[in-house]
Parts: C-alpha cells; structure tokens; sequence
C-alpha cells in the first residue's frame, strides 16, 4: 500500500504531465490488450472461473493457523478424535475389526471391507472426500505405483472415501485406471471412519497440526487438473438437505482418514491424517508393503497351561 502523503505527491506530479505524453503512452498499453481476440479473453476467463474456487475451496480445508505458518517435518502420528470416544476405537483397532467395516460399493451396497482385501498383504487407504485436490493426487502416486504392487503380490490399494455411489460413479468415470472393486465410500454420517478410529483435523490438539506443511497436488499434468477443476465442485460432500450457509462448509470437508499396511492378521503400518494433504509417501509404503508380503509368516506358539494358577484355584476352593 502506498502511504497517504506519497500518493498525494504522485497524483500532482501526474497532473503536471502533458497530455501529449500521457494520450500516446496509455495508447501503448492499450493496443496490446485490443490485439487479443476475444476466444482468448474467454478462455482466460474460464481458467481464472476455475482455479480461484478450487483454491478458496481447498484453502477452507485448512485449519485457520495453518493457512499461513507451516512446516515440512512430516510425521506418523494416531491422535484420535476425541479421547473420551474415540481412543478405544483408534487404540484396540486390529486386522479383525478393519476387515468388519462395513462400506458402500458401486452399486449401493453395503459390504464388509475385508470382502476387498486379500488374505495376504492388503494397502488400504482412506481417503477425505472425493472433491479433495490432495486426495486426487494421492490417488495419483497409487497409480503409477500399480504395476510395482501386483508384482509384489500386494493388494490393492483398498480406497474408501466420503461420500455415495453417485459420486463414486462420477469419480470412477473421471479415473478409469482405478478399479471399480477397489473403491468404496462411507456415507455422511461417517460410520466407518469413526470406526476405524479416525476423526475430524480441526478437532485434533492444536500441536500436533500446527508442524504440518501439505505437499503440492501432482495430478498428472494438464488433463489431471482439467479433470479435476472440471468436476470437484459436484464431488463436494453436499447432500441437497443441506442449507445456506451449512452448504459453503459441509462436515464432510473436516474428516481425515490415513492408510494401512495389513498382512494377514495384523496391521504392520498405520498412518493417520492430521490435516488436508497429510499423506504419506505412497513409495515409501510400498517398501513397507513388499517387505511384510516378502516375509516369513511367523510361527506363534500355543499358550502353556498355568498350571501354578490351576493349583491356586484347587487350593483356594
């Protein structure tokens, strides 16, 4: 901004100038701009339509502190929604209780989660919603990492996100690299995340999300974004029930999940959201995940009798 008394001594030398020098010089300026046709300006104007919704609309997804200060130390951390409701979930959730969530496929149905996982090594993701910018993009990172995962021997990723079979219709069509059984949603009431102990970032202590710094979306060049600038504002989680200004920021804009490394009865890997974009390196767990598929099963032995507490019970009685 310029200080009220320099813009005062701008606008009066301005008026000293000759109008014989300032007519030709705005002529100057001008003629360029007249030279573009008007399909350009168009096209300029759907472009700028474009980007600055997705950049408000994302922005909105950031917790208000974070809009401006963050850092670039990612770290793996399980910090769960609320500690009186939702640690019990987070802490005592294993293979068993990942496999019974129940989520929505394709065709509306509702299917245990663990009828897509294989008995094997499994990579399960959940996603936010489907109109999330970092959400597409770690969807991205999965694809190019396809082929590497089957020759491992590994399953999936499983994705779940937030939203209804419509909006996963629309999403598959924009992505028809993806499985269709492969990709499932939760509905808005957000039974499975809850279940699987994630929660919402602008409810998570504000130390644990003030470090976080998101990475920028890579969502494979123009035709990516241009599916994705085309169509995120109709994957939005909003369902026709929802009135101004309830609309503008939906709850379904503040869940986060995280992704899982699951081999056979134990969850090996876990990593939890803390905010928007805060996903893991999808290399670095596929490492994670090759290495579970490529080992040994472990051999647990059967529990021995206590047979000083079965003495014990005899003397007791």
């Amino acid at each position: 901004f310029i200080p009220r008394q320099q813009l005062t001594i701008l606008k009066y030398r301005l008026s000293q100038v000759p109008a014989e020098v300032i007519i030709p010089l705005s002529r100057s300026y001008l003629d360029p701009m007249r030279s573009l046709s008007s399909l350009t300006i168009a096209v300029l104007a759907i472009i700028l339509g474009l980007v600055l919704p997705v950049i408000s609309f994302q922005a909105a997804c950031l917790p208000k502190d974070l809009r401006s200060k963050r850092s670039s130390t990612p770290v793996c951390l399980s910090v769960a929604r609320n500690p009186e409701t939702l640690n019990e979930a987070h802490f005592s959730l294993n293979s068993q209780n990942l496999r019974s969530i129940r989520v929505t496929n394709l065709d509306g149905q509702k299917i245990p989660l663990g009828d897509a996982m294989g008995a094997g090594t499994s990579v399960v993701v959940f996603l936010r919603h489907l109109g999330c910018t970092w959400c597409w993009s770690y969807v991205y990172q999965w694809k190019l990492l396809q082929q590497e995962l089957s020759e491992a021997g590994v399953d999936g990723p499983i994705f779940v996100s937030i939203g209804d079979k419509d909006r996963l219709n629309a999403f598959l069509l924009k992505n028809p690299e993806i499985s269709p059984e492969k990709f499932f949603v939760d509905g808005y009431d957000f039974a499975a995340y809850k279940q699987a102990g994630f929660g919402r970032f602008d409810e998570k202590p504000k130390e644990v999300t003030e470090n976080v710094k998101p990475k920028p979306a890579e969502l494979g060049g123009i035709s990516g974004w241009w599916n994705f600038l085309t169509s995120f504002i109709p994957l939005a989680p909003v369902t026709p029930d929802m009135k101004f200004p309830e609309n503008l920021t939906p709850e379904g804009l503040f869940w986060v999940g995280g992704t899982f490394v699951v081999r056979g009865g134990d969850i090996v890997y876990r990593w939890d959201d803390r905010i928007s974009g805060d996903h893991p390196e999808a290399s670095e767990v596929l490492d994670i995940a090759k290495n579970a598929a490529a080992a040994k099963p472990s051999v647990r032995m059967p529990a021995l009798p206590d047979f000083f507490g079965f003495l014990s019970s005899l003397r007791e009685g």
